[in-house]
């Protein structure tokens, strides 16, 4: 029987670079491999993305044989909100910081609201039923939803991958005071998914699922059947990437490799020029592959007014998930150096690392608590972890691992890391259940 989808959620649109909506984009692919459906996807643009393809007004996305939705965009002051990202800060650069956010956070809500007139304006059919879909939104929207739709005839799924805790208590509670008798929220994050049943297990034993995010590699997305979706890199760019990485083997013998946003909580620059530094000991490059938005193109140009070492490498540009495989395949050690204290800034757990899993890729990483518990849910051995922000320490242990014979750090890629066609299944089930 072919179900009516309509998912809710910001910047879902070209290049699929975001982690958060390339998991969204995989668990919808991995839902059509199980059954058919139709829908709408109600959507507006990430104001931090710097690199957008086109002027978009309405998109078909086609997934599996007899499944589709139409992405509608919703453009509200979409140039006043890109303007301060774009204006050099005049204040203290965290204060600005702050204030931008703010900023973001105000206007986002006035695309809220147009969104959800959207929505109301397709529910007011009584025989419309579909199942919600709502990835990635605030407290502030399902309650705003809520309160202008009959919930009893709600059919609700709230799909989470940042590490916020809070923000998941706040919407099972929501749920519990509306009594959305059909209705989960869906988190891909096992430590999210821990602790809040370790907390509050009578609310959330029955609410809250767990579910694994997929891989969004060449290899991964020919299975999904979404090949046609990801818009392969033009002719120029794939010759700068081909004789970059063509460089990268006849250059070095050992390639670490970052994958993801590029800014001083996930990449702090004193830790980027000392790793660089201290792999011309052992022959070794450092790749950054990142996607162009605002803070990573500011993040570049403070590099390169320190100066840029000759063994980093940094590329900012979408890359195709083809490629994207095979940047993994080369790579002797992949790299998670996020500090921030604030992990619900991140998405949870990081693509990449979900994606080096699948490829069996050593990994070295700053310790905390979201990516420990990533690890312990895989099962995932090739692995170091380093106590969060010790710098020496993590410098220390990478390169000791390069310098290791393989027979001593053995590399496994892991089973665990869940089949698309069981994942959907899961998702079919939790439909059922609604």
């Amino acid at each position: 029987m072919e179900k009516d989808i309509l998912v809710i959620t910001e910047g879902f649109h070209p290049p699929w670079t975001e982690g958060s909506i390339n998991i969204l984009l995989s668990w919808l692919a991995s839902l059509a491999m199980n059954i058919s459906f139709k829908g709408v996807i109600i959507t507006w643009k990430d104001p931090k993305r710097a690199y957008i393809y086109e002027d978009m007004k309405k998109l078909k996305l086609t997934l599996g044989p007899s499944s589709y939705l139409w992405i509608y965009y919703v453009e509200i002051l979409q140039k006043l909100r890109e303007l301060p990202l774009l204006l050099r800060a005049p204040i203290k650069l965290d204060l600005w910081r702050t204030l931008v956010n703010q900023y973001l956070r105000f206007t986002s809500l006035i695309q809220v609201l147009r969104a959800l007139q959207k929505i109301k304006g397709l529910l007011t059919d009584n025989q419309y039923d579909p199942v919600i879909i709502m990835h990635n939104v605030g407290t502030y929207m399902l309650t705003k939803l809520l309160k202008h739709v009959d919930t009893q005839r709600l059919n609700i799924l709230v799909t989470n991958t940042f590490a916020d805790y809070t923000r998941v208590m706040g919407l099972l509670h929501i749920l519990a005071s509306r009594n959305v008798q059909r209705g989960y929220i869906i988190t891909s994050s096992p430590f999210t998914w821990y602790i809040a049943n370790k907390i509050e297990t009578e609310l959330t034993g029955s609410k809250l699922k767990l579910l694994s995010p997929i891989p969004i590699l060449g290899s991964v997305v020919e299975k999904l059947g979404i090949r046609h979706i990801f818009r392969k890199n033009d002719k120029a760019e794939d010759k700068i990437v081909h004789e970059l990485l063509n460089n990268f083997i006849n250059r070095y013998t050992h390639i670490v490799l970052y994958i993801g946003e590029l800014n001083e909580a996930r990449f702090p620059i004193s830790l980027l020029l000392h790793l660089c530094k201290s792999l011309r000991a052992v022959d070794g490059g450092l790749l950054v592959v990142t996607p162009p938005s605002y803070s990573t193109l500011r993040h570049i140009k403070l590099i390169k007014n320190i100066g840029l070492p000759n063994n980093l490498h940094i590329l900012p540009i979408p890359i195709d998930p083809w490629l994207k495989e095979r940047i993994l395949e080369l790579a002797s050690i992949v790299v998670s150096p996020n500090v921030s204290p604030e992990s619900y800034t991140v998405v949870d757990p990081p693509l990449f690392i979900v994606e080096s899993m699948f490829k069996g890729k050593f990994i070295v990483a700053f310790s905390n608590s979201y990516i420990r518990a990533l690890f312990r849910h895989f099962k995932y051995e090739s692995q170091v972890l380093v106590p969060n922000g010790d710098i020496n320490k993590f410098i220390y242990v990478l390169l000791n691992i390069l310098k290791k014979s393989a027979s001593e750090y053995p590399l496994r890629s892991s089973s665990n890391v869940t089949e698309p066609i069981t994942v959907g299944r899961e998702l079919v089930n939790l439909m059922d259940q609604l």
